[in-house]
């Protein structure tokens, strides 16, 4: 009968097994084995004796050694796991956002601008804020975008290279055959 072979520890299973411990070391949230519960019950408590400074001490110590394990677990999985599937295009992001933005400003616009309602000088100064920094996102996502185009995935849509020879070929067309 052949061994397994040892599981590699990916940095989920690293996170997982931290914050299990965390957990576990901290207790159920609310119950008598709250961590959290006892040192804020104890710093709610002006008139500590010795012992319970004591214990304050030791539990915030202690809660901040799994706390800065659980932080690194959590940042270690974190840098892991960025932009993993994300594919963020935030030039393109900021285009459609400004668009967004301009159109409620100029909505919010039309009130004072056509109707006479609400005149009031600040709501003048806010509407012209919100269309300024629509406009700003739009040409930021404009340039963003336009610096950024080379690293979008364009060509995916090419021909595929014969296996044999290398050489590209247009696909060739199904015919069905006549029964």
């Amino acid at each position: 009968m052949a061994a397994e072979p040892a599981k590699v520890m990916t940095a989920e299973d690293d996170f997982n097994a931290v914050n299990g411990a965390y957990n576990k070391f901290c207790g159920k949230p609310g119950s008598d084995t709250c961590v959290k519960k006892k040192i804020a019950l104890l710093k709610l408590n002006k008139n500590r004796t010795a012992d319970e400074e004591a214990e304050l001490t030791q539990k915030v110590s202690e809660l901040a050694v799994w706390q800065a394990k659980f932080d690194a677990a959590f940042n270690t999985l974190a840098n892991k796991r960025q932009c993993l599937n994300c594919n963020c295009v935030w030039g393109l992001t900021c285009i459609y956002l400004g668009i967004v933005v301009m159109i409620f400003a100029g909505v919010f616009t039309f009130f004072p601008a056509f109707m006479q309602w609400f005149t009031w000088e600040w709501y003048e100064i806010a509407c012209w804020a919100w269309a300024i920094l629509g406009f700003s996102m739009f040409i930021f996502g404009w340039i963003v975008h336009s610096f950024t185009k080379k690293n979008l995935n364009v060509a995916a849509a090419r021909e595929a290279t014969h296996v044999d020879d290398g050489e590209v070929r247009a696909p060739v067309p199904y015919m069905m055959l006549d029964p």
